[in-house]
């Protein structure tokens, strides 16, 4: 046992700087205050001459009893933001469970899991000593006995990964059956990252598309990580959304997922542009849509008013609003009532395929009679699965139904003529093909219209989505989810549309 007297030790040392990795591990220990306390601190220390070797380098707690991590005598911020963490009391929870295993203890410790560590016998796992308890700093950043002794020259970095298959990051411990988060991210748009190599190097779209990106712009967030300047791109990871160090938001979320306007975390990115003009169309429009707010083209003389038209998953009915339906969480079983997955949403598909399981699997096309519609009904807004499906055929139906009296693709070649069924064909018919010029900034009843039902195609037609008019091209990027979003707004679009265009082009 090594016995010290922190305080004298202080005074003596002068808070010099060449001192050993070990010496200064256990000033440390006793001291979180560093070299401004001088009054004398009689503390007993542990064998650290053993427990560092054994280790592999982790430090741990200097008191397991305050959870007082050694890391956080030099990092007091993070050590206080940290300790109001579900990851501050992973041990007691694995306890509390019901269910603990030794196979889960090395993800409530310190150990290899969750940084660089090679060795995967180390703190925890090597020694079963309870400084090692939770998960710690150096869970994730790595052992810290080297950055310790020599600060400058060493310095512990946390990567921001997130792999299935990785040896580091949050993917380590987050995956399998009962907390699949890293598994359902991998499958989701922001795992796959299907358009950052392209806009994640336009500097107007990478803080939506590219992780660092989205970290330094969207969030805020200067502080260094393994692959900041790496000189790659990195797709939206855990880390993106998610505050390691701890937030005031619940699930460590950089920001509030309950807010009705664009600060709301999902709508820091889904509310980029909703009104015309723009052959490029919509652009993440859906969180627009659910705030009623600078979306669609609305008709001069038409009266209509957003604000007024009630949206049932609004933010007077919604509150968790975006992840009510994209993160909601199912416990799934097979026919006989045993257990299969906890899915926890991270595909963020509101209604996905299943598997032959019968687990989510947002790959895979299917009808939307074969879809599970379990986060409607398990927010508690619907009934149940059958109640919530046909209402969102219904809508879809509606939907489809005013925007063929638009344009009724008739040869299915997503190219608007004057022999396809609609008004708009008829705007042309007329002769008016300069109402319908997509590559001016004019903005006229007829490109209103398509603007409009841009906002609300449907599945069943995709015409809207990606079109031809005159040799012009126009795509949108998916907003509506099948009207979804806001189901009466968008009808309430295309019926003034609908009349805009009788009333400024005299048809019938």
């Amino acid at each position: 046992m090594i016995g010290s007297k922190i305080g004298s030790l202080h005074m003596m040392m002068g808070c010099r700087s060449d001192v050993s990795p070990l010496f200064l591990a256990i000033l440390l220990l006793g001291s979180a205050a560093g070299c401004v306390d001088r009054e004398a601190l009689y503390v007993e220390q542990p064998p650290w001459d053993a427990a560092v070797d054994e280790a592999g380098g982790f430090l741990g707690y200097g008191d397991p009893a305050t959870r007082a991590t050694l890391c956080g005598g030099c990092h007091p911020g993070p050590q206080m933001e940290w300790a109001e963490t579900a990851h501050a009391g992973a041990w007691a929870t694995l306890q509390g469970s019901g269910h603990s295993a030794a196979y889960c203890e090395a993800c409530h410790t310190v150990s290899a899991l969750g940084n660089a560590a090679a060795n995967p016998n180390v703190g925890w796992t090597s020694t079963g000593d309870p400084r090692f308890l939770d998960v710690q700093c150096e869970s994730c950043h790595g052992p810290g006995l080297a950055h310790v002794g020599f600060p400058g020259a060493e310095q512990p970095l946390a990567s921001l990964k997130a792999m299935e298959a990785g040896t580091d990051g949050c993917g380590e411990c987050h995956n399998g059956t009962h907390h699949p988060f890293v598994e359902q991210w991998a499958t989701s748009a922001h795992g796959k990252g299907p358009h950052t190599e392209e806009a994640g190097t336009r500097s107007a779209c990478a803080p939506c598309h590219e992780g660092k990106a989205a970290l330094a712009v969207t969030f805020g967030e200067d502080a260094d990580y393994r692959e900041k300047d790496d000189g790659k791109l990195l797709t939206i990871t855990c880390a993106v959304c998610h505050d390691p160090h701890g937030s005031a938001f619940d699930a460590q979320l950089r920001a509030s997922i309950d807010i009705p306007t664009k600060d709301n975390l999902c709508m820091r990115c889904h509310t980029r542009r909703g009104t015309a003009w723009s052959s490029h169309g919509p652009h993440a429009a859906q969180g627009l849509l659910i705030l009623a707010q600078d979306v669609g083209y609305i008709p001069p003389g038409s009266g209509l008013d957003l604000a007024l038209i009630p949206n049932p998953h609004g933010p007077r009915n919604n509150k968790g609003l975006c992840a009510t339906c994209h993160v909601q969480k199912t416990t799934i079983n097979d026919a006989g009532g045993n257990f299969l997955l906890e899915s926890v949403g991270h595909t963020f598909d509101a209604i996905s395929c299943l598997d032959e399981g019968g687990i989510p699997d947002p790959e895979a096309s299917c009808p939307v009679e074969e879809r599970t519609f379990a986060s409607c009904a398990g927010s508690g807004c619907h009934a149940d699965q059958d109640y919530a499906r046909r209402a969102y055929l219904k809508r879809q139906d509606r939907l489809n139904v005013l925007l063929d009296q638009l344009w009724a693709d008739t040869d299915r070649d997503h190219v608007l003529e004057t022999t396809d069924g609609g008004l708009l064909p008829k705007v042309l018919a007329k002769g008016l093909a300069a109402e319908l010029n997509l590559e001016s900034s004019t903005v006229t009843p007829a490109k209103g219209a398509i603007w409009n039902a841009m906002l609300a195609w449907t599945d069943d037609r995709p015409h809207w989505a990606d079109g031809e008019v005159g040799g012009a091209h126009f795509a949108s990027h998916p907003n509506s989810g099948n009207g979804v979003h806001n189901p009466h707004l968008l009808e309430a679009l295309l019926l003034a549309s609908i009349g805009d265009i009788r009333s400024a082009y005299g048809l019938q």
